[in-house]
C-alpha cells in the first residue's frame, strides 16, 4: 500500500549565505519523495551487501540474503511500525532544516546530486527508524534463511526439483490474488525493497519443502475416525460457558438486504417493516408467510446451524431465543434480518460429512506441522553451521 508522500526542501542557510548557483538547484529540487520507494531492506550499507554472514553446508547466506528476507518479514506485518515512524520523521519539525544542514555538508553542484542527497538522507533516517523496531528481526531473517539452506539441500538429496514455471504459477496466482498483473506485482515487491528474485526463491523453498514432507512423511500422517470424532464433538461443543454450547437449531430468517446506496430515510423505512413483521409473525411458519407478502424480503430455512455459524450481531439473541420466538430485527453486514428458532437439538458429536473432512484435514494438517519442525531440527542440528563477521544469533535455524 502507497504510504504518504512528503516533501523535502533545501533551503539556504539564516546564517551562510550559499553559492546562488545552489540555490538555484536548491529551489529546483522540490522533487515529491514517495516512502514506498525508499522503504527497502534494513541492514547494513549497499557497498557491504556480499559480506557473507553464514556458511550453510558450505553454501553461504550473504548480507544481501538478510536483508531481502527482513524486508519479506515486513511485508508480512512484522516490523510494520518502520513506515509509521519514518512518515512521522518526514513531517516532523525543522526536517527541511536538518536536510539541508546534511545536503550542504556534501556541497551538491546539480539538481541529479540534490535529489541523491534526498535519497540518501531518507535512507539514513529509515536506518534509523529500523533500529528502534524490533530488533530481532535480523536474528529471525537469518535463521529462516539457514532453514531454507537446510530445507533445499534435503530437496536435492531426494532428487527433488522446482522448475521455474512452476515458481511462476505461484507468482502469477499471487499476483491475480492482489488483482494486479505480475510486472505490477514484482513492482509493488521493489517499491518495499524486495528482488523479484529473492521472492521466487523463497516460493521455490516453500514448493520444495511440500514435497520434501510428502515423500518423507505421507504414509505416516493418517487419522484415526475416534480423532475425527473427538474434533467434531469439540467443535460443536464451542467455548466453555457459551450460551447455547453443544445445540444445533433449527432457523428461520428473513433478510432485508440493504446493498447499493443506502439512506437513513431508507434504513429507517425497512427497518419498521422488519419490526412489523417481527411483531406479528408466529413462530417459524408465520415468518415464512410473513416474509412472502414483503417485497425484497428473502426467506431461509437452516438446518442444524451450530450457535457459533450464527453471525455475530445475531448470536446472542438467536442462542437465548425460545423455540417458537422470533427476534427482533438485527443490523448485519448482510443488512437487517429477523430470525425465528424452529427447534433445538443436541450435537451427535458425529458432524455433517463436510465437518468431518474439515476436521480430518486439521488434524493432518496439525501433524505434518509436527513432523515438519521435527525433521527441521534434525537438520538444522546435523548441520555444519557457521556463523561470520561477528554475527551471534540468539537462534541458529528457525523450525517454524
Amino acid at each position: 500500500m502507497a504510504l504518504a508522500a512528503t516533501r523535502v526542501r533545501l533551503h539556504g542557510s539564516p546564517h551562510r549565505k550559499p553559492a546562488p548557483r545552489l540555490v538555484a538547484l536548491a529551489l529546483a529540487a522540490l522533487v515529491l519523495v514517495s516512502l514506498a520507494g525508499f522503504v527497502t531492506a534494513p541492514g547494513r550499507a549497499a557497498e557491504s551487501e556480499q559480506a557473507i554472514l553464514a556458511v550453510v553446508n558450505d553454501e553461504p547466506i550473504s548480507a544481501y540474503d538478510v536483508n531481502q528476507r527482513v524486508a519479506m518479514l515486513m511485508l508480512s506485518g512484522a516490523g510494520g511500525d518502520v513506515n509509521a515512524k519514518l512518515r512521522a520523521e518526514l513531517k516532523s519539525k525543522g526536517i527541511n532544516d536538518r536536510f539541508r544542514a546534511f545536503a550542504l555538508k556534501y556541497k551538491p553542484q546539480s539538481q541529479a546530486e540534490v535529489e541523491a542527497l534526498q535519497k540518501r538522507f531518507i535512507e539514513m533516517l529509515r536506518q534509523q527508524a529500523m533500529a528502534s523496531v524490533k530488533p530481532g528481526l535480523r536474528d529471525q531473517a537469518l535463521a529462516d534463511l539457514v532453514a531454507d539452506r537446510v530445507k533445499l539441500q534435503e530437496a536435492k538429496r531426494l532428487n527433488l526439483t522446482v522448475t521455474e514455471d512452476e515458481v511462476g504459477s505461484v507468482i502469477a496466482n499471487l499476483a491475480r490474488g492482489n488483482k494486479m498483473t505480475e510486472q505490477q506485482f514484482a513492482d509493488m515487491l521493489k517499491s518495499r525493497g524486495i528482488n523479484i528474485r529473492a521472492f521466487r526463491e523463497r516460493i521455490r523453498v516453500q514448493i520444495a519443502w511440500r514435497r520434501v514432507l510428502g515423500r518423507r512423511f505421507f504414509s505416516q500422517v493418517s487419522v484415526a475416525q475416534s480423532e475425527i470424532d473427538a474434533a467434531v464433538s469439540a467443535s460443536s461443543v464451542g467455548e466453555e460457558g457459551a450460551e447455547g454450547a453443544g445445540e444445533l437449531l433449527n432457523v428461520s430468517r428473513v433478510t432485508f438486504s440493504m446493498r447499493g446506496r443506502v439512506d437513513e430515510a431508507r434504513m429507517a423505512a425497512q427497518y419498521s417493516v422488519a419490526e412489523q413483521l417481527s411483531a406479528s409473525a408466529k413462530g417459524c411458519d408465520g415468518l415464512q408467510a410473513g416474509a412472502r407478502r414483503l417485497e425484497g424480503a428473502r426467506f431461509e430455512a437452516l438446518r442444524k446451524v451450530a450457535v457459533a455459524d450464527i453471525p455475530d450481531a445475531a448470536r446472542p439473541l438467536v442462542a437465548n431465543a425460545e423455540v417458537g420466538q422470533v427476534t427482533a430485527p438485527i443490523l448485519t453486514p448482510s443488512g437487517i434480518e429477523v430470525y425465528a428458532v424452529c427447534s433445538r437439538e443436541a450435537a451427535s458429536g458425529e458432524g455433517s460429512a463436510a465437518q468431518r473432512k474439515d476436521a480430518e484435514s486439521k488434524l493432518e494438517m496439525q501433524k505434518m506441522e509436527a513432523l515438519s519442525k521435527g525433521l527441521i531440527s534434525e537438520l538444522c542440528a546435523s548441520a555444519v553451521i557457521e556463523f561470520r563477521q561477528g554475527v551471534k544469533p540468539k537462534r541458529r535455524c528457525s523450525i517454524e
